[in-house]
């Protein structure tokens, strides 16, 4: 898997790989107090990629009727995980399903809204 990191600069999303993230740094240009999101390694059904701090929808059936789950994808120590609410964590192989069955609608911090 490769590494990418977005940051939040000028109000855009900037993706760096492990090379130019190196090169940024190394550059003098301090990254510590923007806001970043890490690559899950992982895509949704449209190709996109899923960072830290998107938000997904997917559907799954429950006796016959289909229910559509909105939740947000965040980094715990072990890895990344999807976030049904404070309580109900679904873990990272549920990622692997959102190449089928999910699509990234936004992100926690441009669209926290899409949360409620």
């Amino acid at each position: 898997m490769d590494f990418k990191v977005q940051v939040f600069i000028e109000d855009k999303w900037e993706t760096f790989t492990w090379e130019t993230l190196n090169e940024t740094i190394l550059f003098g240009n301090d990254l510590s107090t923007y806001q970043k999101r890490f690559w899950t390694g992982h895509k949704d059904k449209n190709g996109q990629e899923i960072y830290e701090g998107d938000i997904v929808k997917y559907y799954y059936k429950y006796y016959k009727k289909e229910i559509e789950v909105v939740t947000e994808v965040y980094f715990n120590s072990c890895g990344f995980e999807l976030k049904i609410n404070k309580t109900n964590i679904i873990d990272s192989k549920a990622l692997i399903l959102m190449k089928r069955i999910g699509e990234v609608i936004g992100n926690i911090y441009e669209n926290p809204k899409l949360l409620l």
